[in-house]
């Protein structure tokens, strides 16, 4: 009977029990945390920092020079705006670039994962949000829009057409 043993990761053949690690391996644990702690720039460290202050600068710059949103909003082609067709390309591209195109001709050979994938991102995903938009929007708004209504003494009909 083979039964599998795991400390921090490793396998052995033993018993399978968690052990606290030894000090020998929560030292291994705590060097291996601090070198990704190292390993991530001042850049991936502080993203969600950065991402908040472009979104405060970008609001803030919508707010101060009207014209800016306004003029790239106009620069569309086939209705898609391209400032944001831009940025979404930029955004992807290095992704793209780490693809290894060999392991991909590999699905072949192994379909379980990108079946596992489309059966998620087109069966399950979209009738989940649609359920859950439907929930939102049925459930939630219509309550809320009722309770509106009758705090202002107005028909549902005509609270609904205002908003």
């Amino acid at each position: 009977m083979r039964e599998i043993h795991e400390v921090a990761g490793h396998r052995a053949s033993a018993k399978r029990t968690l052990k606290p690690p030894t000090n020998g391996q929560a030292d291994t644990l705590d060097a291996t945390a601090e070198k990704s702690q190292q390993g991530l720039g001042v850049f991936e460290r502080y993203l969600s920092l950065w991402v908040a202050l472009c979104i405060a600068a970008g609001v803030a710059l919508g707010q101060l020079v009207p014209a800016v949103p306004n003029t790239l909003g106009e620069w569309e082609v086939a209705q898609v705006n391209l400032p944001i067709a831009v940025l979404i390309w930029a955004m992807i591209y290095p992704m793209m670039g780490e693809v290894d195109f060999q392991s991909v001709l590999g699905v072949r050979r192994h379909p379980k994962g990108i079946t596992v994938t489309l059966v998620v991102n087109w069966l399950i995903r979209p009738f989940t949000m649609f359920g859950f938009a439907w929930l939102f929007l049925q459930g939630l708004m219509v309550h809320v829009a009722r309770a509106l209504a009758t705090l202002s003494d107005e028909p549902l009909h005509v609270g609904l057409n205002r908003l």
